[in-house]
């Protein structure tokens, strides 16, 4: 067996975490394979905890995904989805779509000069100036004939998904707008005072600083920038970070590194409990050299998986 440990000051570690990660993205990774063809599929992940989901996409792609229909070991890859983001939170937009007053969630209120935000960012040439809704509908954008999967990195209530995925659909009402999710945390409820927490969520999910990310928030419209689309879309795009994001590099660079040591075998990873029993069995043989599952099922365990 050939695998190193993550250093423990790494920022997705112990090694355990690292091939948690890896299995969490191969179970979105498969559920995208079915979603449409890859030359019609676009990915937009969620700011700001989303884009590390994104980073992990990409630096497993070429090794986790394949062709619908083809055996791992044939090494057909699809190609890559094209990405983008967008910064849609609950918290941002929970009352305006009435979730404060009644509970339930209507896009249908955002007003609708706000929505076509979120297409302006998307426009293929910069608009004249004032706009007006109805002929930004009219205008082609880059997501034109795409199949839209909106992701997050944390599907908990879901309301961020319905929302997110609401906007998208409204701003773009030709297009074909679903919803995934990276992790669903388990969530637990204080025995005394009965309010739901959730734990075991990424590493990089943190409402103290925007930090680690390689983003900033959304409020700050004198660092825009002076591209147009910053100044199209403020309700929808992240900031530049005033400050050099060292942490967020240094994640990165880690899920590069998990992308490698997934590729040459090292980082042992059970494949996603989604795949068929005979696709997961081929894919452990191709990607990591067992034939004997206990075997690998101990090696995982030596590394720190848990039984």
């Amino acid at each position: 067996m050939n695998w190193s440990p993550a250093d423990p000051t790494s920022i997705i570690a112990p090694t355990a975490m690292r091939a948690h990660y890896v299995s969490l993205t191969d179970r979105l990774i498969h559920r995208l394979e079915e979603v449409a063809a890859p030359e019609r599929l676009h990915l937009l992940f969620l700011d700001k905890s989303g884009r590390p989901v994104a980073w992990l996409v990409r630096a497993l792609w070429s090794t986790l995904a394949r062709v619908p229909g083809t055996a791992c070991s044939d090494r057909r890859i699809p190609p890559m989805p094209t990405m983008s983001f967008a910064n849609i939170d609950r918290e941002q937009w929970w009352d305006v779509t009435g979730g404060s007053e009644t509970g339930w969630i209507d896009v249908s209120r955002v007003p609708v000069e706000q929505v076509m935000q979120l297409r302006l960012a998307y426009l293929r040439s910069e608009p004249a100036p004032m706009l007006n809704p109805q002929d930004a509908l009219e205008q082609p954008t880059w997501l034109d004939g795409k199949h839209i999967v909106v992701i997050d990195e944390v599907r908990a209530s879901g309301d961020t998904l319905t929302i997110a995925g609401g906007l998208v659909q409204r701003a773009f009402p030709t297009n074909l707008v679903e919803t995934a999710h990276w992790m669903a945390p388990e969530v637990r409820r204080g025995r005394e005072s009965g309010v739901a927490q959730q734990i075991h969520n990424p590493v990089w999910y943190r409402s103290d600083t925007p930090a680690g990310r390689l983003v900033g928030d959304r409020q700050a419209p004198d660092h825009r920038g002076r591209h147009w689309r910053g100044r199209s879309a403020p309700l929808f795009l992240s900031t530049v970070p005033r400050e050099r994001d060292r942490m967020g590099l240094r994640l990165r660079s880690e899920i590069s590194a998990i992308g490698r040591a997934v590729a040459a075998g090292q980082l042992l990873s059970a494949p996603a409990a989604t795949r068929d029993v005979d696709d997961a069995a081929e894919r452990i043989e191709t990607l990591y050299g067992y034939t004997d599952l206990r075997l690998f099922t101990q090696h995982r365990i030596e590394q720190g998986a848990t039984p």
